[in-house]
């Protein structure tokens, strides 16, 4: 839509906001949060004050690997893939797999792996998949469905939901998470 052309002027007061700017009562509504949503919000937050962040992003050729592995009838995802990837990665990248503590790192031996979707409500599932670089990938769809807990890292898959790029919140005591964005062929 044009927003310039197709919107009709609408005065501040119709639009529920005060000659100096600020949204009047009519403007908003508010929702209580459930327990778990604030204290995810929290951690988030606090993600972001206290663990160092910084952003790479690359786009990865992966039609082969479609071909290879995914397929209805061995129950193989493409996240599953992606999953094992990630695992084997951190694996051969140690310092990936850990988690700082102040004056000490803490390096894990085995790699549990966080994994957030979101549904069509916008909630976010966090199911682990534990010793994910161990296992083989046909494996790894049926753990997926494990009950949340903690874990050395964190995957956030948004490619079915057709976002092209993101930049996850790293999960304390985490040291690391990556985000997948949209698959998609190009000519």
């Amino acid at each position: 839509a044009d927003v310039l052309k197709g919107a009709p002027a609408i005065s501040p007061a119709a639009a529920g906001v005060s000659s100096s700017g600020i949204a009047t009562a009519a403007a908003m509504s508010e929702a209580d949060m459930a327990q778990s949503a604030a204290a995810y919000a929290e951690q988030v937050a606090v993600s972001k004050r206290t663990i160092p962040h910084y952003y790479l992003s690359a786009e990865v050729e992966v039609g082969a690997v479609i071909e290879e592995f995914v397929s209805e009838s061995a129950r193989i995802e493409l996240e599953d893939v992606v999953l094992k990837a990630a695992a084997t990665a951190s694996v051969k990248v140690p310092a990936v797999n850990s988690c700082w503590l102040g004056d000490r790192i803490r390096r894990f031996h085995r790699v549990d792996v966080n994994i957030i979707t979101s549904t069509d409500a916008g909630i976010v599932a966090q199911p682990v998949v534990r010793d994910v670089a161990a296992r083989g990938i046909g494996e790894i769809g049926e753990l997926r469905r494990a009950a949340v807990e903690e874990a050395t890292g964190t995957l956030s898959v948004m490619f079915a939901r057709g976002v092209s790029e993101c930049a996850a919140v790293i999960r304390p005591p985490q040291s690391a998470v990556l985000c997948v964005g949209e698959v998609r062929r190009v000519p």
